[in-house]
């Protein structure tokens, strides 16, 4: 299974309630449009249900007012986005051009139009809501100093350091098959096309993986489930990384006949483990006294393995061929 990277939700009701108006007072001067004035109402502390009013001048000459009303909750119910509707209505007698209801918290497609019917019905003309992923959304999309300055999220630190992962892969990838694959005049050809083993190009047969992380090594035994160190067979190069005959070696797999009936049909299947580039951290080919094959030394933050998945592939006569996940019933 590929694993991916992923950001935490950003935790908008975190901030203070000043620092999310702010926020959002940040995001509405930057909206497309003219503004002729924009009031942060909020930030004098009796804003009548306005945090934020402004006036955009449309390109007729005539303007049209805007309300946004800020609600850093957890959560919000239906009966809770109407009272906010009802609470706003209370205290002001002219209802704005568009009002606009921005949350710290995710709605429901459901309470959301809820919202927006019961407000037309009250006599708003236009509304709209910003939700927390909405909210999220366009500082990612387009305020990314915004990000940082009020979560401390850089972009330009993550880019670069995607930059750096990506030119180090790429050296990585040619360092490794210069030290791994014979000169091609040393390669039987012939045979490596005609039996399909790829595996016959490498210097090296074995290698032995193992973790930054361990400090068992060598005294531990070799056991399954134990991935501080493992011997392993180099398979081959893929397009992220290296391939190996994977512990355990084989399994009993059980795939589809491609019958009319689609009974399984029990087969033996070889492991192969994909080792991508971002987990090989270093190798030392001169190995040590006790092992004396390459040592591949890799970060296995992947639930204790350097695997980025796990492919099988059944051994037949002319090589071996590569099963389909969707014909995978079963591994036993």
């Amino acid at each position: 299974m590929s694993v991916t990277k992923t950001t935490n939700k950003i935790h908008f009701e975190d901030l203070d309630p000043l620092r999310f108006e702010n926020l959002i007072s940040c995001m509405v001067y930057r909206m497309a449009g003219r503004w002729q004035t924009i009031y942060p109402f909020g930030q004098k502390g009796i804003d009548d249900g306005i945090d934020i009013g402004a006036i955009e001048l449309l390109e007729n000459g005539k303007e049209r007012t805007h309300h946004f009303q800020c609600k850093r909750y957890t959560k919000l119910s239906k009966a809770q986005l109407r009272k906010i509707i009802d609470d706003y209505l209370d205290k002001n007698y002219v209802i704005p051009d568009k009002y606009t209801l921005v949350t710290a918290c995710d709605l429901s497609k459901k309470n959301i139009e809820d919202f927006q019917t019961y407000a037309i019905s009250k006599g708003f003309k236009a509304v709209d809501i910003w939700t927390g992923t909405f909210i999220e959304t366009k500082l990612y999309a387009e305020h990314h100093d915004l990000l940082f300055a009020y979560f401390g999220i850089s972009l330009v630190k993550q880019r670069n350091d995607a930059i750096a992962s990506l030119r180090r892969n790429i050296s990585l990838k040619h360092k490794m098959r210069k030290d791994f694959i014979k000169p091609i005049n040393e390669i039987n050809i012939e045979r490596t096309r005609k039996f399909q083993y790829p595996y016959e190009k490498f210097i090296y047969q074995e290698i032995l993986i193992r973790s930054i992380d361990d400090t068992t090594y060598p005294n531990a035994e070799l056991q399954k489930g134990h991935y501080g160190f493992q011997k392993a067979e180099i398979y081959d190069f893929y397009y992220n990384g290296l391939v190996v005959f994977a512990y355990t070696y084989t399994q009993d797999i059980v795939v589809e006949e491609y019958k009319s009936d689609k009974k399984g049909k029990a087969v033996r299947a070889a492991a192969l483990g994909h080792i991508p580039y971002n987990n090989i951290i270093d190798y030392d080919l001169s190995g040590d006294e006790i092992y004396q094959h390459p040592h591949v030394f890799c970060d296995c933050a992947n639930g204790n393995s350097p695997y980025e998945f796990i492919k099988y592939a059944q051994r037949t006569e002319t090589g071996y061929r590569i099963l389909n996940d969707d014909v995978i019933i079963e591994v036993k």
